[in-house]
């Protein structure tokens, strides 16, 4: 008989959700039962129906917590594998912990988030842009925020442990460790890094820019992130895929996010070619990758060492969450930024410059982040069955 796996996540859990996590694979083995707790703790006003996972035999979306707790009494998991903040892993530690039902804990941190290690020369870089009120600010509040749940801490409540935890990249694993997460911790690869195989690919003559949903994120809403003040943002992306194709001869096609809608996208980018769902197909096969800071897709473009420019503009300069990528996987990667709201930056660009990659900053930021140096078992989806099936 299968023993069953719970997945319980804080967001709408959505198609994509549900392939990075390899639950197709994962239903060979386990009895798989999947919560979307987004009704409980989130509200959106938008997110993309065709983006949603809704197979009804094996998702439950309870809108209470005396929902969600009677479905954990119904499944009574062997495993459980949470997705979401650490607030919330928290919360949903402590319902298992009060009914006493014997489970094993599974967390797969295959990917980077707010993980940043603040070094003079980052602080350095912000007092140049002019930033660091923004970083003080930003930090403060973190702090603030920290030291506020401290006061609220509840001694009867207990902080989320896991009994097995995968991490991809030395900094992921340094972040686990020092968190105290688990005692056994299983150092692998990111998703991306696990899928990258293709071969015999024919390059094409084309540029690829990375859409990161500027406008209208479902997630930053969830998040509780302001949305980013959209000014002259999109038609200076215009004129800069105008000026980058008459210069290189190369027309840049759209990476829609998957949450996009295209109908809407189109408005803002009417003479480009939209594609949506094809992101890592269309990075391998093109030239040159042009980007935002803070899409994990341009992982694809560093795992297959594809040229990478960062694109920025005024607006997102002016978005600390935007910016504070940049500044620090750029710190790593070191490869051009443009600021498309300068035209005068970028008018006498040269192919010599912006066709070249950072060797060096890509495998730094492949060790950190896409998988961990020296290990040779990157078959992540079989480590993952293995080892969780393993557990004592």
């Amino acid at each position: 008989m299968k023993k069953k796996l719970l997945y319980i996540w804080e967001y709408p859990f959505s198609k994509f959700t549900f392939k990075i996590y390899f639950i197709k694979y994962f239903i060979k083995y386990f009895n798989i039962t999947i919560i979307d707790c987004s009704n409980i703790f989130h509200r959106t006003k938008f997110i993309s129906k065709s983006f949603l996972f809704n197979q009804s035999k094996i998702v439950y979306k309870p809108k209470t917590i005396k929902d969600l707790n009677k479905i954990i009494n119904i499944k009574n998991p062997n495993y459980v594998i949470l997705g979401g903040s650490s607030l919330f892993k928290d919360k949903i530690y402590n319902l298992f912990i009060l009914k006493k039902i014997s489970v094993k804990f599974i967390d797969l941190s295959i990917y980077y988030s707010d993980i940043y290690k603040i070094s003079p020369n980052l602080i350095f870089r912000f007092f140049i842009d002019k930033k660091f009120l923004f970083f003080i600010k930003f930090y403060i509040l973190g702090l603030f925020n920290y030291f506020l749940n401290l006061f609220k801490f509840d001694k009867n409540k207990h902080i989320y442990k896991s009994d097995l935890v995968f991490t991809s990249g030395k900094l992921v694993y340094e972040n686990i460790f020092k968190k105290k997460i688990s005692k056994n911790i299983i150092q692998t690869c990111s998703y991306e890094y696990e899928n990258y195989f293709i071969k015999n690919v024919n390059i094409k003559n084309r540029a690829i820019f990375l859409d990161n949903l500027t406008l209208g994120h479902p997630d930053k809403e969830l998040l509780g992130i302001k949305e980013t003040k959209i000014n002259n943002h999109f038609y200076e992306m215009n004129d800069f895929f105008y000026f980058f194709e008459k210069k290189f001869h190369l027309p840049v096609y759209i990476a829609a996010h998957p949450k996009s809608d295209l109908k809407f996208l189109k408005k803002f980018y009417p003479n480009q070619q939209i594609i949506v769902n094809k992101t890592k197909e269309l990075i391998v096969s093109s030239k040159i990758i042009m980007s935002h800071s803070t899409t994990s897709s341009l992982n694809y473009a560093i795992i297959y060492n594809k040229p990478l420019i960062f694109i920025t503009s005024f607006d997102l300069d002016n978005d600390f969450f935007y910016y504070k990528w940049l500044v620090y996987k750029n710190s790593m990667l070191k490869q051009p930024v443009i600021n498309v709201s300068n035209p005068e930056s970028y008018q006498n660009i040269k192919s010599m410059k912006y066709f070249k990659i950072n060797k060096n900053g890509y495998s730094l930021f492949t060790d950190q982040f896409l998988k961990t140096k020296n290990v040779r078992n990157y078959n992540l989806k079989k480590n993952l069955i293995n080892k969780i099936l393993n557990l004592p």
